[in-house]
């Protein structure tokens, strides 16, 4: 019994190496352009890669220094459906791609992860990055982002999401985008009414109270869009009274 359990475990890996050899003869042999066209390449990539184990893993994570960027760009996008302190070392290597397509995917997966949460920097055995590491990596291209208007909506809804785990968390990105805020004000080339419009509702997505004070200031904004934005934004944060009837 034990020897034909052991033989059909391991004619199963090798069926299921076998897949992914085959999957990736096809991605291989097809220049980035036409990966589109070879069986959903994304999805057959992350399938035969969730099946070889951590083999396939290591070479994908080998693939986010490729000179080509189509190329990083599908890593970036296998990676983050996966797990493990290499996969969050290849997403961090990726945040600071030179390409700005790569850095944002890889921003917001790396910020989307179950590992993203806190663990102890003293933990035994811990490889990857702590919350706060993560939290540094990530918020200056979030931030970055909603001001230049790529993928501002997902950017400002992960901030949200990530200001909800702890106070300590929340006050570090609401400081993040006050920030920007102040720089647009002091007249930086860089940031526009849009861009400020774009920040303010993005502090409009932190759940909890270290938000409001920047709004507030925002109501009087000289810009009336920016105003109308902080305007409704301080609005829908006011808890509603109840109407008593006499």
């Amino acid at each position: 019994m034990l020897i034909a359990e052991l033989r059909r475990e391991t004619e199963d890996r090798i069926a299921r190496e076998r897949a992914l050899l085959g999957r990736l003869d096809e991605i291989g042999v097809a220049a980035p352009e036409d990966w589109e066209d070879v069986l959903d390449v994304a999805g057959a990539l992350r399938w035969a890669i969730a099946r070889a184990g951590e083999p396939a893993v290591a070479a994908l994570v080998a693939r986010v220094r490729d000179p080509d960027a189509r190329v990083r760009m599908r890593a970036v996008r296998a990676l983050g459906d996966l797990e493990g302190a290499a996969v969050t070392e290849a997403l961090s290597v990726l945040v600071g791609d030179a390409d700005d397509e790569v850095a944002d995917l890889a921003a917001l997966a790396l910020a989307a992860r179950a590992g993203f949460e806190a663990r102890s920097p003293q933990e035994p055995g811990a490889s990857s990055p702590t919350a706060e590491q993560a939290l540094s990596r990530v918020l200056p291209r979030l931030v970055a982002m909603i001001v230049a208007g790529s993928r501002d909506v997902e950017a400002a809804e992960v901030l949200g999401a990530l200001a909800a785990r702890s106070a300590a968390v929340e006050q570090e990105i609401a400081a993040a985008l006050t920030d920007g805020l102040r720089a647009a004000g002091a007249g930086v080339p860089r940031y526009d009414f849009a861009a400020r419009s774009r920040l303010a509702q993005a502090l409009g997505e932190i759940p909890r109270g270290a938000a409001r004070a920047a709004l507030g200031a925002l109501v009087a904004d000289p810009d009336p869009a920016v105003a109308r934005v902080a305007c409704y934004l301080v609005g829908r944060a006011q808890p509603r009274r109840r109407r008593v009837r006499r």
